[in-house]
């Protein structure tokens, strides 16, 4: 059996838009940053925490708090359920933010959670949306073709001064992650 580091490792790394060191892709299993000795390498979390979550089922959970404090579900989980988790990397990083947890042993999880943006769109089409405002044109993409955006993103691209642009990858269900850079 693989170890919860080896498997919150797995679990990051089958996230399209989840950019692994390079090191580490492919490397052993031993070296997992942030989680085994090794090279220092970049962790792609910010934070890896444990805690106690009873009623969830399953192995792995997939879950964000936006900035306003409000847990998203990225599966059919209880949001009751999922308080434990979301509390216990909200000790340690401030919302918003994602995180995947794995099933340690019973009741006990381990949980990374790293800092984005974080929107829910329940209607959205595709994994990917590109936003962009360059000079005061906006354009947008789903999946690579011309598309019009969903009023949150659009409203996320508003809020950006100047020229900017953003990359919102569906995380799981409804639960975006959405990547901003000034341009």
């Amino acid at each position: 059996m693989t170890s919860v580091p080896e498997r919150l490792a797995a679990a990051y790394s089958s996230l399209p838009f989840v950019q692994l060191p390079e090191r580490w892709e492919g490397g052993s299993p031993l070296n997992i940053p942030g989680l085994a000795a090794g090279l220092p390498i970049d962790d792609p979390w910010d934070v890896v925490t444990k805690t106690s979550a009873p009623g969830l089922s399953g192995d792995e959970m997939r879950f964000a708090v936006t900035g306003e404090g409000r847990t998203i579900a990225g599966e059919d989980a209880s949001l009751d359920a999922l308080e434990p988790l979301a509390r216990a990397v909200a000790v340690h990083l401030e919302a918003p933010f994602w995180a995947i947890a794995v099933r340690d042993d019973g009741d006990e999880w381990t949980a990374a959670g790293t800092a984005a943006e974080v929107v829910e769109l329940p209607d959205a089409a595709g994994n990917e949306i590109e936003a962009s405002r360059v000079g005061g044109e906006v354009t947008g993409r789903v999946d690579g073709e011309d598309a019009e955006l969903p009023p949150v993103v659009a409203a996320l691209l508003g809020g950006q001064p100047g020229d900017a642009a953003i990359v919102a990858h569906r995380f799981s269900g409804p639960v975006w992650v959405a990547e901003i850079y000034p341009l």
